[in-house]
């Protein structure tokens, strides 16, 4: 095919692409993400906690592991 037909087929398909991807981005943002916000506060809680609980395990040989937890969660 011709070059510049396949480099304006090509934009064309990126353009589309592009403006899919931002069209999804605005219906989650406007309608599902106070709906999914909790969830995702939540895992980056448990991914900040996840080292120190690690560390208190390690220090008293994996004893209280749920009384470390909820302690951490509180502080």
């Amino acid at each position: 095919m011709i070059p510049h037909v396949e480099k304006k087929r090509a934009f064309i398909i990126n353009f589309v692409y592009i403006a899919i991807i931002l069209g999804l981005v605005y219906v989650f943002f406007k309608y599902l993400f106070w709906l999914t916000a909790p969830f995702l506060l939540s895992f980056l809680f448990a991914v900040i906690l996840q080292k120190p609980l690690r560390f208190l395990d390690r220090k008293t040989k994996n004893k209280c592991q749920a009384l470390w937890s909820i302690s951490i969660v509180f502080i």
